[in-house]
């Protein structure tokens, strides 16, 4: 998350919201709920990046089991409470698209983006979907360039531009 963010989280409620993303987020990944129970009183305590790191990195011991029917429970409470949040509505999008719901991951990504249209991992993502599981080259396109524009430093999305402009005969 962008750094002006943390103003979303600096209020209990917002607090609250982002153990519910951290619980969904480990269940989509597997995550055994008592690792997570022993570090959510230590996540709440830290800066939002920081917190946002741990999770992250927490993903290579919480990837062993798969539960995306919990996952999507601990999303749904989060957007319950804030709805259109962008981190939350990212993760749903990544769960619709990892159980191959690819129009509602595209609902949801649009619903942040519409809300939130700085939050460019949902432009990314967007674009992910859009290129590689919709076929909406223009759509993918489009997203691509927004989180380029924002994020110059990933070279891997260059990449993807160039190849859906010849694609679409735009070089």
């Amino acid at each position: 998350i962008d750094n002006h963010y943390d103003p979303l989280l600096r209020d209990p409620k917002q607090m609250q919201l982002y153990v519910s993303i951290v619980g969904a987020m480990a269940l989509l990944f597997g995550a055994a709920m008592d690792e997570l129970k022993a570090r959510e009183a230590d996540l709440i305590q830290r800066p939002l990046m920081t917190m946002r790191a741990e999770i992250f990195a927490s993903r290579d011991y919480i990837q062993k089991h798969g539960k995306p029917e919990k996952a999507e429970e601990h999303l749904k409470t989060a957007l319950k409470l804030f709805p259109e949040h962008p981190v939350a509505c990212n993760e749903y999008g990544l769960l619709y698209r990892k159980t191959g719901r690819f129009a509602e991951a595209r609902a949801i990504y649009e619903r942040a983006i519409a809300r939130f249209p700085d939050y460019y991992p949902a432009h990314k993502n967007l674009g992910i979907l859009c290129d590689l599981y919709l076929d909406d080259l223009p759509c993918a396109l489009e997203h691509y360039e927004i989180y380029s524009e924002a994020k110059q430093e990933d070279k891997q999305v260059k990449l993807w531009i160039a190849d859906l402009r010849a694609r679409l005969g735009r070089d």
